[in-house]
């Protein structure tokens, strides 16, 4: 019952954990690879678009930060 894995599967592996450490989601993930095999160009595709939705984050939360500033400075 030992299962045998490749270079390859652990480069998956381990493409896998380091894209959910990115924040990356799962459905992201599987759907680039049901797609075709990752590559540089499809992989640098997938932390483009998650950088632009962390970027939007940043700008909401400084929208909120701004918000807050200004409750503060009205008190």
């Amino acid at each position: 019952n030992n299962r045998v894995y490749s270079e390859k599967d652990f480069e998956l592996i381990n493409l896998i954990v380091c894209m959910r450490g990115l924040g990356v989601s799962i459905k992201a993930i599987k759907k680039h690879i049901e797609d075709s095999v990752i590559n540089d160009y499809s992989l640098k595709q997938i932390l483009q678009e998650h950088k632009k939705a962390l970027e939007s984050k940043i700008t909401e939360y400084k929208n909120y930060i701004q918000n807050i500033d200004n409750k503060i400075d009205n008190l």
